[in-house]
């Protein structure tokens, strides 16, 4: 499987959308510290279906999460038995599909953080400091190559 940037960002690096992107997953990974897995976690199968679209696996060296970037903006309901999730921020949510140049545009994808419910804690020590670096983050779709 190719990975995260290979997938989303390499095909086409000179697009606006392609450099806009890079741009956030630079942010998402320096505010998290993760790596990126190969191999999905166990826990993936119990993620609906209806939201598994752009789907990536990540580490932050101790634990594991997977990230899902769906175009369904229709939310989990109810308990997901043994998982926890949380809303990436829209300005530092990686792939934001639905390109747009227009200021007040909003993506057509939302970015969704799951990780098994025993790690729920750090799940929410991790969505403080994507809070905070998105408070700091241009708006999504700012065009800025940092090559």
């Amino acid at each position: 499987m190719l990975n995260y940037s290979d997938r989303y960002i390499n095909h086409a690096p000179d697009l606006p959308e392609a450099i806009s992107r890079k741009r956030r997953l630079k942010l998402f990974l320096t505010a998290t510290g993760f790596d990126e897995l190969r191999d999905k976690p166990d826990f993936t199968d119990r993620i609906p279906r209806s939201l598994k679209d752009h789907v990536s696996y990540w580490t932050d060296g101790l634990r594991e999460f997977v990230l899902c970037e769906p175009y369904n903006h229709v939310q989990p309901v109810g308990a997901m038995t043994g998982l926890v999730y949380i809303e990436l921020p829209l300005e530092i949510a990686p792939y934001c599909g639905g390109w747009s140049d227009h200021a007040d545009a909003k993506p057509g994808t939302i970015s969704l953080l799951f990780a098994p419910a025993e790690n729920s804690s750090a799940l929410k020590d991790i969505e403080i400091k994507l809070i905070v670096e998105g408070w700091q983050a241009p708006r999504w779709n700012l065009v800025e190559d940092e090559s």
